[in-house]
């Protein structure tokens, strides 16, 4: 039942497969200039060379932003709680993606495949390698007089040791690949992904996850039909059965295995009719371990287009216009001489004929010597045309652009339009790459290392104290990406910058522009030797700035106590302010009673009020008098 649902997953997927397969094929024999199939005895047969030739201008200048820089992928974390494991594993995928895999050899086959083929699957995993080897050990005794264990020696004992602890990714073949047509071009929609690969009995063996390899062994000796792919021309076998090649269908996808009516994620490999592996996906998440990407995207399906399907109609013109050029050429009968019957004998003509000096009867306008004819200039119109019509829609500018009229305009703003949008074009097909395919491995790798490796190992490769992940860290994997047109582009406003506005620029800022200058033109070791400079002062000049320093404090304590001086002499002033003004109110005050008393001098005043205290004084007399009286009267009374 399992080896039966897993081949109709096979046979469905190929469908849609072998559809792509015929227009692969056909955009290869566009890329190798393949004969047509249309071509005449007699005739030109040229094939034109269009395609190949964009193609290896191109895949340079796409591979290109992804080896340049040493510094090309960078963690973003979410929160400030997640920047030491984003630094951790920022250096980390640095380590293996950019100096433990030939990293510049991976990304040429990727752009290569993706723009011949149109599309490129990579497959993920994880290699772990170890041998028995002799280490040296230390070896302790007992002190018999503190009990204390010590170290008296050492001794060669047998260990496994670990050889290779590290993520993988393979380029695979397009031709082995069957992926489920319902998941709309994304793999993590897809319900399953087959992959074919040869090996042999052997190597299974030494891998220690496959099973039942006697039974396939007894199936290959009855009917070995499984060695060979079918599109292979390799006509070389193996004839021991350990070295014999076979194609091993591996497939990643869902199935119910312990049949609860849940379908999880598995994988399953199987060999004609023997399961060889049938487990639980192993990886972290469980996640499918393919990637892809693609050259032209086309929405909602599995496979991409190449550069070829662009190109196809310019080379099949440009194949045309040669080959008449050529025939035309051909019937030109070039070197050949004619003369007319009777110009001289036979003795002198194969005189003529050999070089030598000969007679002749007439003159020797009778003589006609055949060459080239002149052809057309439109022919070559046509042709320059054609050319910057595949250039102009694949985006690549081709070294002998500038030859005749230019293709990039009469005015340096069109130059620069056209330079930009082939940088545009280069960079749509680079930030797909990179979005679609690299990102998406390198998440599976950060799984892969915090599953797969011990904290000890990650520490020799960062050099700092390991830092755990808490509740699945989650941070934003970038990759740095320019183009040599834009890294151009930047570097040279960053010049004019530094030109123009440098001399009056604080160091520190003149410092950051000139290490980011240094990048740009492609020189990060001195952009950072740069960036970490911190100048040692002069300690002349330190001491003359410590003396102005000095110099200018006392100065300002001088002003200071000027100020003081001044603010006491205002107190001062505003004292004596007062008294001269108290002073000046009282001689007004005793001038005013002055006048005062003059005036009720005249008026008799004094006399009057001297006349009313008489009379006040005898009326209290009388009070007292008759006061005294009645207290005697009522005395007697009593």
């Amino acid at each position: 039942k399992l080896i039966d649902i897993v081949k109709a997953d096979y046979k469905s997927a190929e469908i849609v497969k072998n559809d792509n397969d015929q227009k692969v094929q056909k955009w290869l024999n566009i890329k190798n200039s393949e004969p047509y199939g249309t071509e005449v005895a007699h005739k030109s047969k040229y094939v034109s060379d269009l395609t190949n030739k964009l193609l290896s201008w191109q895949v340079p200048s796409i591979v290109d932003p992804f080896v340049s820089t040493i510094d090309m992928i960078n963690c973003s974390p979410f929160t400030y709680a997640d920047r030491a494991i984003s630094e951790q594993d920022e250096k980390v995928l640095s380590h293996f993606l950019l100096q433990r895999s030939d990293h510049y050899a991976f990304m040429t086959d990727l752009v290569t495949t993706i723009a011949e083929q149109g599309t490129c699957f990579i497959k993920t995993g994880w290699l772990f390698e170890e041998e028995e080897r002799e280490v040296e050990v230390p070896v302790f005794a007992t002190d018999p007089v503190s009990g204390e264990q010590v170290q008296v020696g050492t001794e060669l004992q047998k260990q496994m040791v670990t050889v290779e602890n590290r993520p993988t990714r393979e380029i695979c073949d397009l031709l082995d690949i069957r992926m489920d047509p319902t998941c709309k071009g994304k793999i993590e929609n897809a319900s399953f992904v087959i992959h074919d690969f040869e090996t042999d009995l052997s190597s299974l063996r030494k891998d220690g996850r496959y099973k039942n390899l006697d039974k396939l062994l007894n199936q290959l000796q009855r009917d070995y039909t499984y060695n060979q792919r079918e599109y292979t021309d390799s006509t070389f076998r193996f004839e021991d059965d350990p070295r014999k090649k076979i194609i091993v269908h591996e497939y990643w996808g869902n199935y119910d295995l312990n049949e609860d009516g849940i379908a999880e994620p598995v994988v399953i490999a199987w060999v004609g009719d023997v399961v060889i592996r049938q487990e639980d996906n192993p990886f972290p998440g469980q996640e499918i371990p393919f990637e892809k990407a693609v050259y032209i995207r086309k929405p909602n399906e599995i496979y991409g287009e190449p550069l070829a399907a662009l190109t196809a109609k310019n080379q099949h013109i440009d194949s045309v216009l040669h080959r008449g050029i050529f025939d035309d050429l051909k019937l030109a009968n070039n070197g050949q001489v004619g003369t007319k019957k009777g110009f001289t004998d036979d003795v002198n003509l194969r005189r003529m004929k050999k070089g030598e000096d000969f007679e002749y009867n007439t003159n020797l306008n009778d003589v006609y010597y055949s060459q080239y004819r002149g052809l057309n200039q439109s022919v070559f119109q046509v042709l320059e045309q054609n050319t910057q019509s595949a250039e102009s829609i694949t985006g690549v500018m081709a070294f002998n652009s500038n030859s005749g009229n230019n293709p990039l305009g009469e005015s340096a703003t069109a130059a620069g339009a056209s330079i930009t949008s082939s940088a545009k074009r280069e960079m749509h097909i680079i930030r797909g790459i990179a979005d679609d395919c690299i990102v998406p491995m390198l998440r599976k790798w950060i799984r892969y290392i915090k599953e797969f490796m011990e904290p000890q190992e990650i520490e020799r490769i960062t050099d700092k104290p390991f830092v755990q992940a808490q509740n699945d860290n989650e941070y934003d994997i970038k990759i740095h990406l320019e183009s040599k047109e834009t890294r151009a582009t930047k570097a040279q406003q960053t010049g004019f910058v530094l030109q123009t506005m440098g001399p009056n620029m604080p160091h520190e800022q003149q410092q950051t522009l000139l290490a980011r200058y240094m990048k740009l033109v492609g020189e990060p070791d001195i952009a950072k030797a740069i960036e970490d400079y911190k100048p040692q002062p002069d300690p002349v000049q330190q001491q003359m700035q410590q003396l102005e320093l000095a110099k200018l404090q006392a100065e300002v304590k001088n002003e200071q106590a000027k100020g003081f001086e001044n603010a006491q002499d205002v107190e001062l002033k505003k004292a004596k302010t007062a008294v001269e003004m108290a002073k000046a109110r009282s001689l007004h005050s005793d001038s005013d009673n002055k006048d005062l008393d003059f005036l009720e001098k005249e008026q008799g005043i004094p006399h009057q009020r001297e006349m009313e205290k008489e009379q006040q004084k005898a009326q209290n007399t009388m009070v007292a008098k008759n006061q005294e009286a009645n207290n005697k009267i009522r005395e007697k009374l009593l």
